[in-house]
């Protein structure tokens, strides 16, 4: 055998790794479904292509591109998350322009585009409807999504849209679960509910469709169907009972996050499965550590609708010795709230509360922490937060026995400490009228109107008395709204002393003998005449119809009305006429404000009441004839050069905004616009409006040669010279264009305008604007 001794072999080279090995440390990347490669980032090539060797993605103006190359345009633009909102504006114009000549695919990515940049349009969502309808039929699944998907970003509802799109998914047999997820999470977020989804949704499921359901579409699914306010029992019961069992499944792999959206969604769709309500308990027992201290009192309450809806078919008792468990469960968790309640909101401890109330099941410790924290929570708020809050009960009509108290105690506070409030010379009670005194008057009647929707007494009767208190004044008009709640909320001497024996009991301070004898009658007496609208005089019930139109005494106040409005001042009658409701009020009114303009009260009016009575008056000439129209059109004319010479005078200011609306009532009433109010429109229209108003300005005017006997043709002339380089948009531009030539106004050189952003994405080279 022979030995080698001239030195080590040379190592043998390595083969190269083969195409598409991975390291054992690196992720596999997952593969894009056709319900996700719209979201999925520009490939190497297409990126240098737009930003490095090419002339970048938008070379040239949208009106010289063609179909596919304005699709491919906006989604680039997408893709490198250009936010000019110029380029957007052009690009919804480019979109509608050829919307017809789009493929089902290039529709649909020009929707992603405009979604994923949150664009949102209504204009360009009307113009392509017709296309998505056209088109929603040979769309395939992940661009059917998608589509419905763009709405939902752009915060844009169309129906005709959606009732196609929803059809074409209805007829649809190849979405899978993600792309069931897309669609219910869009429609749920646009509030847009379709018994035939929600029966697709029956189908998919009944054929096993929510077991192919990942843990994170399950969580989304169910919460759609929650926002739909569907329940196990009626429509959608199918794939309600689907995701229960696939919660059964996946529940102990979701996050805290996604747990606590699992479980309130499940709560929301009065799921009664209890071996599913189990599960849920075992598994926020062991994360019950690791939720936000936020989140426990919507568990809590999650928990307890659980449990009344499984109580209601006699699957579980948590009053039952198999209910221990659970007694320990809620104990553990209302501990953890009443620890950490200083950190949670004054609604969120009593949503915790009133969770319990329903269960029957009382813990002390947080029934004495929340009394400590509560009220002294809400008396640092400001008045009309806790106000605020106060509203958000009654709207939905949630008459909490914990809060109600507390928030009538922030808002009117009975202290024996405290001066009382001294009614016609008489103390009825020691009530604090600070914070109240920090209300508006109009907040006052929302304060009553709240007590009364919660049918809350003791509330109502402590506002009654702190409002009659010689240190609150509130306008006639005001205290005839709250006098009205009074009347109907406590019609007789029974109801007023129910009210004070309710407030009675609430407040230990108060003595057993309170209210003295007359005390209360007297009161009773005052709300009652205030609540007369003959006790007012007219302007004021005039005031509180246009202020409070759902109030429920307006249909009473409009018919006093009828035969007073020759008693309202001029500059009111206006409002009156544009927002009755009766037809006969209308009517009078509107002869009322003739006969005072006829009479002189013109010269008296401000140029606010002078512009609104001239857009009342107009509406009524549209289609009429005879000697009414004569009259109303005599009155428009009037006003509006009544304003023209407060303008031209400048002895008071008047807005270019003004100005147009009174332009508007004149075109409305057939009318020339007077010389002075030309003048006045042409010296503030360059300062007083934009390039889009000034469009609207001049399409209202009369015509050449008005402008040229008012001698206003200069100044309009350089005014859309200034608006022309501020259009984003070429059919504006063309607009003003054609308008000027038309009223033979004089443009000058106009240069394109590059928007705010200085790169080139904001503004294409090529043709100029129209000059």
């Amino acid at each position: 055998m022979m030995l080698r001794v001239f030195g080590t072999p040379a190592a043998r080279p390595r083969a190269p790794p083969a195409r598409g090995a991975t390291r054992g440390f690196a992720r596999k990347r997952a593969r894009l479904d056709e319900y996700n490669t719209h979201d999925a980032p520009l490939r190497r090539s297409v990126w240098r292509k737009a930003k490095v060797d090419g002339e970048g993605f938008y070379p040239y103006k949208f009106e010289d591109m063609t179909p596919p190359e304005v699709t491919e345009t906006v989604h680039l633009a997408s893709k490198l998350h250009v936010a000019s909102p110029e380029f957007w504006r052009r690009a919804a114009f480019a979109v509608g322009d050829v919307a017809s000549a789009l493929a089902p695919k290039q529709l649909a990515t020009c929707c992603h585009a405009f979604g994923a940049a949150r664009w949102r349009d209504e204009a360009l969502v009307s113009v392509l409807a017709p296309a998505i309808a056209k088109c929603a039929g040979d769309m395939r699944p992940g661009d059917l999504a998608v589509t419905i998907q763009s709405l939902a970003r752009s915060s844009t509802r169309h129906n005709t849209a959606l009732q196609a799109l929803s059809r074409a998914v209805q007829a649809n047999q190849r979405i899978a679960s993600k792309g069931f997820t897309m669609i219910a999470e869009s429609f749920a977020s646009m509030r847009y509910q379709n018994e035939g989804f929600i029966q697709r949704l029956d189908d998919w499921a009944d054929a096993g469709g929510t077991a192919s359901c990942s843990a994170e579409e399950a969580v989304v699914l169910a919460h759609s169907l929650s926002l739909f306010e569907l329940q196990s029992t009626g429509p959608g019961h199918i794939v309600i009972a689907g995701l229960c069992d696939r919660f059964q499944g996946v529940a102990g792999v979701l996050q805290p996050p996604a747990l606590h959206t699992a479980l309130l969604s499940v709560a929301r769709l009065r799921c009664s499965d209890a071996t599913l309500v189990q599960t849920f308990e075992r598994i926020m027992s062991e994360d019950l550590h690791r939720l936000h201290v936020k989140n426990l009192p919507a568990v809590l309450d999650a928990f307890t609708q659980l449990y009344q809806s499984c109580g209601e078919n006699d699957q579980m008792d948590i009053e039952g010795p198999e209910g221990t468990q659970r007694r320990r469960f809620l104990a553990r968790l209302t501990s953890r709230i009443a620890r950490q309640l200083r950190h949670l909101r004054p609604q969120d401890a009593s949503r915790a509360m009133q969770g319990l109330d329903r269960l029957g099941f009382l813990d002390p410790v947080l029934l004495q922490e929340a009394s400590e924290i509560v009220p002294r929570q809400l008396a640092m708020r400001p008045a009309i937060d806790t106000l605020t809050l106060l509203e958000s009960y009654a709207a939905a009509g949630n008459a909490d026995g914990f809060m109600l108290p507390c928030l009538r105690r922030a808002l009117l506070p009975i202290a024996p400490g405290v001066a009382p409030a001294a009614v016609g010379g008489e103390a009825l009670a020691p009530i604090s009228t600070v914070p109240i005194s920090q209300l508006d008057d109009i907040d006052a009647v929302r304060l009553v109107a709240a007590f009364i929707a919660l049918q809350h007494r003791e509330g109502l009767l402590a506002a009654i008395i702190a409002l009659d208190a010689r240190d609150i004044q509130i306008a006639p008009s005001c205290l005839l709204a709250v006098a009205a709640h009074v009347a109907e909320a406590l019609p007789d001497e029974r109801a007023w002393m129910e009210a004070a024996e309710a407030l009675r009991r609430a407040e230990s301070s108060l003595p057993e003998a309170w209210p003295r004898a007359g005390e209360l009658s007297s009161l009773a007496e005052r709300w009652r005449d205030r609540a007369e609208p003959m006790n007012v005089d007219a302007d004021n019930v005039l005031l509180a119809v246009c202020a409070f139109q759902e109030h429920p005494a307006q249909p009473s106040w409009e018919r006093h009305l009828i035969s007073h409005t020759p008693a309202c001042a001029a500059s009111l009658l206006p409002g009156l006429l544009l927002k009755a409701s009766l037809p006969e009020l209308r009517d009078s009114s509107e002869a009322a404000l003739l006969d005072l303009l006829e009479g002189g009260a013109i010269g008296d009016m401000p140029v606010s009441a002078l512009v609104a009575a001239a857009r009342a008056l107009a509406q009524p000439v549209r289609g009429q004839s005879g000697e009414r129209t004569i009259r109303l059109r005599r009155a428009v004319f009037s006003l509006a050069y009544r304003v023209g010479d407060i303008a031209e005078a400048e002895s008071e200011q008047v807005s270019a905004k003004a100005l147009v609306r009174t332009l508007q009532a004149l075109r409305a009433a057939h009318l020339d616009a007077p010389t002075g109010l030309l003048r006045a429109l042409a010296r503030s229209a360059a300062e007083g409006l934009t390039a889009t108003e000034l469009l609207v300005a001049l399409r209202l005017l009369p015509g050449a040669t008005a402008l040229r006997d008012a001698g206003c043709t200069e100044l309009l002339g350089a005014a859309a010279t200034r608006a022309m380089g501020q259009f984003k948009s070429s059919r504006q531009a063309w607009a003003l264009d054609s308008l000027c030539r038309n009223l033979e106004l004089e443009l000058g050189e106009v240069e394109a305008v590059v928007g705010a952003a200085s790169d080139d994405e904001a503004e294409p080279h090529g043709k100029s604007m129209p000059a």
